[in-house]
């Protein structure tokens, strides 16, 4: 289909640092629509990774896709992150409603501002982060990296 990833894991042990590098995702000639129906059909273990205020490993409960945008239900299974304060009641609320739901248009106002950037769902002034790569949720969930399992998100968004 021409879906091209590569992800690197690299843990050193110097200063407990972990850096990921990849090539990011290439979806040539296809449609969001096909883009994303390939995304939410090729997850490791039917997990993504969800992030607004605190990173969540998630369950897919379902999803929709349309030529205009998608919608997603999500079952949280746990968090990336160490909690307290905001984002301890945040993720609170989210166990609470056992399934919650969140979704996006492809298209933004006039801008042609992409929604998948080959590495993560979001844009600015979007509310949540996804990363559905297979790969990279992998490597997360089946991770023995405390500091992976903790902190998650600022690996992502450096």
């Amino acid at each position: 289909m021409g879906f091209l990833f590569f992800l690197e894991f690299i843990y050193s042990n110097y200063e407990n640092e972990i850096v990921f590098t990849f090539t990011p995702m290439e979806f040539n000639n296809k449609t969001d629509k096909e883009v994303f129906e390939y995304l939410f059909n090729n997850l490791f273990e039917n997990r993504i990774i969800y992030h607004e205020r605190v990173t969540i490993l998630c369950e897919v409960d379902r999803f929709e896709v349309t030529e205009k945008g998608f919608e997603i239900w999500l079952k949280p299974l746990k968090p990336l992150m160490k909690l307290s304060g905001v984002r301890e009641i945040f993720y609170n609320r989210l166990v609470e409603k056992k399934i919650f739901s969140l979704g996006a248009t492809f298209k933004f106002g006039d801008t042609n501002t992409k929604l998948f950037d080959g590495k993560l769902i979001g844009r600015p002034y979007c509310p949540f982060m996804l990363w559905p790569i297979k790969e990279m949720v992998e490597v997360i969930c089946n991770s023995e990296v405390e500091a992976l399992k903790q902190e998650v998100s600022k690996l992502f968004c450096d």
